[in-house]
């Protein structure tokens, strides 16, 4: 995957590609729900992202047709009770 938009994003980061398969977004495809997760400093992929580092709080959601996958939506913040995940 690649970054088509992002706010505050380091341009190393904006030039990141991301597998999707491990991690946070790896869990979002698969299980193809959302996914909120404090614990993601040691992210196998997002660890990598220069901008994510002061956030204490991510949350991901798959975007999919059918069973295709085709990107996600990741929003993160430095305060940790600031998302809250979607009812399912």
């Amino acid at each position: 995957m690649t970054v088509a938009a992002s706010r505050r994003f380091t341009p190393a980061d904006v030039r990141s590609v991301l597998p999707g398969t491990k991690g946070v977004l790896g869990q979002a495809f698969e299980e193809g729900k959302p996914i909120a997760s404090k614990e993601f400093t040691q992210d196998p992929e997002l660890r990598r992202m220069v901008a994510l580092r002061a956030c204490k709080i991510v949350y991901c959601i798959p975007l999919r047709h059918g069973l295709d996958n085709y990107g996600v939506l990741l929003y993160a913040h430095p305060d940790p009770n600031f998302l809250h995940p979607l009812p399912t």
